[in-house]
């Protein structure tokens, strides 16, 4: 069960690969954002809120 505010994924190009949208979300509590947190970025999508599915750049993001 995921601790983290889920996305929706709307309007987002990269939404398959990012734990906030593939997570399964609890069966109790989700939590989503209220608006999308992705732009558009020169035919692209851009997301300050992004957390990646593969462990090893997870970890590289969130090391102390």
């Amino acid at each position: 069960m995921p601790d983290i505010t889920l996305c929706k994924g709307e309007n987002c190009t990269i939404k398959e690969e990012c734990y906030r949208f593939t997570a399964k979300p609890s069966e109790y509590w989700k939590s989503y954002f209220v608006e999308s947190p992705c732009t558009k970025k020169m035919g692209g999508t851009a997301c300050n809120e992004f957390v990646s599915n593969r462990r090893s750049e997870y970890a590289k993001t969130n090391e102390d």
